[in-house]
């Protein structure tokens, strides 16, 4: 941008000093022209573009209107002359990167940077929750506030970007195939060095990486980081903490569609700190406020060649719409936003959900543990269930056999009809009285007296037709009947006589 000096005044705000120059525009400290007590603020400008598409300024506006409220600046005024777009926000002291090489040791203590960690997470929900991604994480882009130097605040939102289709809001974008490169080398993800579509879950890795910077005294690493394909590989080794790397984990699990799981990794962080026996930092002032000069935005840092930030950043005309790409496989994911899943963390409230996550953590042991119990107990009765059954089944088939055993005479009465004695149509007729009986009774397997009949007229095929005949007639039930009764008289006549 032009090197010349700022106008005295914009609009009625009366400009104190320039606080710095980036690639779209210049900020300002102003205070109002009339106003007695020289409230400072910040005052955002860039120059027009002839494309309206270009104007940078037009995104953060849109973005911290949807965002507003804790970790993010307020708009108190915004504007436009002929050749400058204009917005007035909170002023922010200087930006955690300068604050860090002031310190003695050129790095923040860890419990330091877990608190840093609990206060992005917070930042990172709200602007989720409004539907925004922020794409361009970095220690430049996160500062406490000059009025309020115990709140971090998350600024800079050029190269943000809404994730919900604007027709249909709560539903996901879909991921497109591949896109510019967006954000800053050193700290964003490995999709955007891949130059594959950002998500929410890509911010959270661009603030792990800058939770593990913090603690380094140097960047010189940078250039190996680089040749890796897989940064956070490299990066979050060995010598990276334990939570960092449950962190990690966690957001390994995440895809572009999910939503990372931020009350999970905000107590991680916590019990690392209550770990460490720093849980009064939850409420002791960062260490930088003991130094009041860290804090002063009108004193800049210098920085060294190997320490300055190599911005490659695309503009924001050259972004693809995501409704004209789509995934390589065709696949499109959606997702709907619910309020309830991102409620606000507050520091006080951690411990009592640390607990909670602990009795949550032992009831699942307990139950994993009785249904164990139970596994073993019903595998053991299965066990002599199954040899139970099997005498149960033998004895019954033993009760079912003695009635054939009775069957037999019946076979010695029907072997004088071989002979063609004729009382064997009367004892046959018996006897297929005797199986239309259990026919009644059985009228499921009406096959079983024909069988009997059948073994016992081996001797003769007239006498099977004769039997089936019988069977025939055998259905009117009152015709046996006489057969029985006449037989009966018959008999009692000859003894009679």
């Amino acid at each position: 941008m032009s090197q010349k000096a700022p106008p005295e005044y914009i609009d009625k705000w009366k400009i104190v000093s320039v606080l710095g120059e980036g690639a779209f525009g210049q900020v300002y400290c102003v205070h109002e022209k009339n106003d007695k007590k020289r409230t400072l603020f910040a005052m955002k400008v860039e120059q027009k573009q002839k494309n309206r598409n270009d104007e940078v300024l037009r995104m953060e506006v849109q973005v911290m209107e949807r965002v507003n409220g804790k970790f993010f600046c307020d708009i108190f005024a915004k504007g436009q002359t002929e050749k400058i777009t204009f917005i007035v926000i909170t002023l922010l002291a200087k930006p955690l990167d300068d604050i860090r090489r002031a310190q003695p040791a050129r790095r923040f203590c860890k419990p330091t940077s877990m608190k840093i960690g609990l206060q992005m997470i917070k930042a990172f929900k709200k602007l989720h929750l409004a539907g925004y991604i922020h794409r361009d994480v970095k220690p430049a882009n996160i500062a406490p506030g000059y009025h309020h130097p115990h709140m971090l605040y998350l600024f800079d939102f050029g190269l943000s970007r809404y994730i919900y289709k604007p027709d249909m809001p709560g539903e996901l974008r879909v991921a497109r195939v591949k896109v510019p490169f967006r954000g800053t080398y050193r700290y964003c993800s490995i999709n955007a060095h891949m130059c594959r579509d950002q998500g929410r879950v890509d911010d959270l890795w661009g603030l792990l990486v800058n939770l593990q910077r913090f603690l380094e005294k140097s960047l010189s690493n940078h250039l190996s980081i680089l040749s890796s394909s897989s940064v956070q590989e490299r990066f979050l080794g060995q010598d990276c903490p334990r939570s960092f790397k449950k962190v990690k984990k966690r957001l390994n699990q995440c895809k572009f569609e999910d939503k990372p799981d931020y009350d999970a990794i905000a107590v991680i962080l916590f019990r690392e700190i209550y770990a460490l026996g720093r849980e009064k930092l939850l409420t002791d002032p960062f260490e930088w406020q003991t130094r009041p000069d860290d804090m002063n935005p009108f004193m800049h840092t210098k920085r060294s060649k190997d320490e300055e930030d190599e911005d490659t950043i695309g503009t924001v005309e050259s972004e693809y719409d995501s409704e004209y790409e789509s995934r390589a496989d065709g696949s499109t994911n959606t997702i709907t936003v619910d309020d309830n899943t991102l409620d606000d963390l507050n520091d006080d409230n951690l411990k009592e959900k640390s607990k909670i996550w602990e009795e949550q953590k032992k009831l699942k042991k307990a139950a994993s543990s009785a249904v164990k119990t139970e596994e073993k107990k019903t595998s053991k009765e299965d066990i002599k269930n199954q040899h139970k059954p099997s005498v149960k089944d033998q004895k019954p088939s033993t009760k079912e056999q003695k009635p054939a055993a009775k069957q037999k005479p019946s076979v010695k009465e029907q072997k004088p009809s071989a002979k063609g004695q004729k009382p064997s149509t009367k004892e046959h007729q018996k006897t297929s009285a005797k199986g239309q009986k259990t026919s009644v009774k059985e009228q499921k397997n009406p096959a079983k007296p024909q069988k009997s009949s059948v073994k016992g007229q081996k001797s003769s095929v007239n006498e099977q037709k004769n039997s089936a005949k019988g069977q025939k007639s055998s259905v009117k039930q009152k015709p046996v009947c006489k057969v029985k009764f006449e037989g009966k008289t018959k008999g009692s006549g000859k003894s009679k006589k």
